[in-house]
């Protein structure tokens, strides 16, 4: 699967790299490219940032150092409806040691995966269900 990828500043979580797949995965303006990813805060793309916990998740990274790790993360801040996401958030520095400099975001929709599952998982209760 490709995997969209952001690397953020640090202490305001700008976008100063990204992937043109990352495009690809948010809402428009900025799939279609319209507006530009680069230099847009992290709220700014992602309307529910605070709501859904992601941008805790972003200042505990920073603030700690550890690197963070969430499978089938769901976001409902998109206007395609909930969706899933796999994603890794490491923290990015000069040196070892040093202070830093920035956040690493590695993530994969994974909505349709989670969703065939779901819906297997639904047929499998109703023919149990029809079995008994």
């Amino acid at each position: 699967m490709p995997a969209g990828i952001v690397a953020f500043s640090v202490p305001d979580f700008r976008v100063r790299q990204a992937s043109p797949f990352y495009s690809q995965l948010l809402d428009e303006p900025f799939r279609s490219g319209t507006v530009p990813l680069i230099g847009r805060r992290l709220s700014q793309f992602l309307p529910q940032a605070a709501e859904s916990g992601i941008q805790a998740i972003f200042e505990n990274v920073a603030r700690s150092g550890q690197p963070y790790t969430n499978s089938e993360f769901e976001y409902r801040g998109f206007s395609r409806g909930v969706t899933y996401w796999n994603w890794t958030l490491v923290p990015l520095r000069d040196a070892p040691g040093a202070p830093i400099t920035g956040l690493l975001l590695l993530t994969v929709d994974v909505t349709q995966q989670v969703a065939a599952r779901q819906r297997l998982a639904q047929a499998l209760d109703v023919a149990r269900r029809q079995a008994a």
